[in-house]
């Protein structure tokens, strides 16, 4: 433990009484690393249980988000119904230009399909419109906005929206939404996380993981905490975290999404290991002296 040079005098140059020394300092020890242990291993639940707050917290922010953005886009074609009513189709016209470079922004193509399926391209283009089931259709007739994904090349996932003109029966305005108007702007993904985007059927809409995404975990949790709750998942023996809420959109758009919000534990707890590296370089600096 300690080297001492030729010591000529003190209690020290008994052999019993050096032993007695290093039994006390050992006694001291033991208490404080046993303090130090429970007390890091507490420190680290903290932060742990912080970062499980904070990623539940994102998935709110972010649902209000999307759900708002839908909204917005639900009332852009309610504008365009309008339009339509009045028998401005030609969005092309000079005069129209403002509404159609909003509307440029937010949808990629812009349609309006008849009773008799004659098909009316108002924006953009649409192809390869996805098949409508009986009750995503009864959906639609009965004057509602019907919201659906539809797999796509890439990234994102292909989103359609579908409203009734007019609530008559079978003529329709779809709109092919701008995943970039969707999924991006400044503050949508908060830094050092990775976000998962599903649809009912678990079709993912967004993703920014790069590899693996905890699906099979997040069905596991969603059996005991159906609309919100949080899960650990392990992939290549690193431990995430991760956090979920549904965004309930049933009555307004016929669908049910669910956000996902994950963080590395490791990343979570590198200010606190920085902290125990940078204390242990104090310490054995310390000990070596000047």
């Amino acid at each position: 433990f300690l080297k001492f040079k030729t010591i000529e005098h003190g209690f020290l140059r008994s052999k019993v009484a050096r032993r007695i020394f290093f039994l006390f300092i050992l006694c001291s020890l033991i208490p404080l690393s046993i303090l130090a242990y429970f007390s890091l291993n507490q420190v680290t639940k903290e932060i742990s249980d912080q970062a499980g707050v904070r990623l539940y917290q994102e998935t709110k922010a972010t649902a209000m988000t999307i759900i708002e953005r839908l909204l917005f886009l639900k009332d852009n074609l309610d504008m365009v119904e309008v339009h339509i009513h009045e028998g401005r189709t030609d969005f092309y016209q000079p005069s129209m230009q403002v509404f159609r470079d909003r509307l440029e922004g937010r949808f990629n193509g812009l349609i309006f399909i008849s009773n008799s399926n004659q098909v009316t391209p108002l924006l953009g283009t649409i192809s390869d419109l996805p098949q409508l089931s009986r009750d995503e259709q009864q959906h639609i007739d009965g004057g509602k906005t019907l919201v659906l994904a539809h797999p796509g090349i890439g990234k994102f996932a292909r989103i359609f929206m579908f409203k009734a003109f007019y609530s008559s029966t079978r003529n329709t305005l779809v709109g092919e939404v701008n995943p970039e108007y969707l999924w991006g702007g400044e503050g949508f993904l908060s830094p050092l996380t990775e976000l998962l985007v599903l649809d009912r059927f678990n079709n993912v809409l967004f993703s920014s993981f790069q590899e693996y995404y905890p699906l099979q975990e997040l069905k596991d949790s969603m059996q005991g905490k159906p609309a919100s709750g949080r899960f650990t998942w392990i992939y290549k023996g690193d431990t995430y975290l991760a956090a979920y809420r549904d965004i309930f959109m049933v009555s307004d758009f016929f669908d049910k999404w669910v956000v996902v919000y994950s963080q590395p534990k490791s990343d979570i707890l590198a200010p606190l290991n920085y902290f125990k590296k940078s204390s242990g370089s104090s310490a054995r600096s310390a000990r070596r002296g000047p």
